[in-house]
C-alpha cells in the first residue's frame, strides 16, 4: 500500500510536527488527547441513563456513549430505545454536564432526527456520530454522515476489511 501517495496525512515524515485534530465543545480531540466515552451500549431506560450520567459527573468525565440505535446480530435482540429516548438522554446529559455523546447511527434519517431534537431542547449537549463496525462499508450512510458538518464522526473499522478499505471509507 502506497500510504504516502494516497494518504499523505497518515504518512507524514518524522520532520513534520503538525498536530492534527479538532476542538469540539471545548474538548480537544488531537493525536495526544485522551477522552473516555463511558456509558450504555444500548439505552434501556431513563433511570439507567441518569445513573450513568451521575457516575460520569462524580468522576469528572464529560463524554458519554449512548446506544439509542444499536444494531445487533439478531433482529430479536434488544437494539436500544431509538428516537423515543433521545429527548431525555439529551436533557439529562445537559443536567449532568456531559458535553459530548458518542451515538451510533445506522440510517441517514438518524442524523436529522438527532439534530432536530437537540435544537428543540436548546442544545443541552452535543453528539459525535458513530459509525459502528457493522456499517463500516455502508456507503450510503457514510456519504450521508460525510456530507454534513454539524457533527464530528467516529468511524470504527469493520470486521474483516483491510486497512486500505477502512481508509477509503473514511
Amino acid at each position: 500500500m502506497q500510504v504516502a501517495v494516497n494518504y499523505p496525512i497518515l504518512a507524514r515524515s518524522q520532520q513534520d510536527k503538525t498536530s492534527y485534530g479538532f476542538v469540539f465543545q471545548g474538548l480537544n480531540f488531537y493525536q495526544n488527547s485522551f477522552n473516555i466515552f463511558a456509558g450504555l451500549n444500548a439505552v434501556d431506560n431513563k433511570t439507567n441513563v441518569e445513573l450513568t450520567f451521575k457516575a460520569l459527573q462524580a468522576t469528572g468525565l464529560n463524554c458519554a456513549r449512548m446506544g439509542a440505535f444499536k444494531p445487533r446480530t439478531s433482529p430479536y435482540n434488544f437494539q436500544g430505545l431509538g428516537q423515543d429516548c433521545l429527548p431525555y438522554v439529551f436533557e439529562l446529559a445537559g443536567k449532568y454536564g456531559v458535553k459530548v455523546i458518542a451515538m451510533e447511527v445506522t440510517h441517514d434519517r438518524h442524523i436529522s432526527l438527532i439534530s432536530k431534537i437537540l435544537e428543540q431542547l436548546g442544545n443541552p449537549t452535543s453528539v459525535l456520530l458513530q459509525i459502528g463496525t457493522r456499517n463500516a462499508q455502508n456507503f450510503e450512510l457514510l456519504k450521508a454522515v460525510g456530507s454534513q458538518i454539524q457533527f464530528p464522526i467516529l468511524y470504527k473499522r469493520g470486521y474483516g476489511i483491510t486497512l486500505e478499505e477502512s481508509l477509503a471509507a473514511c
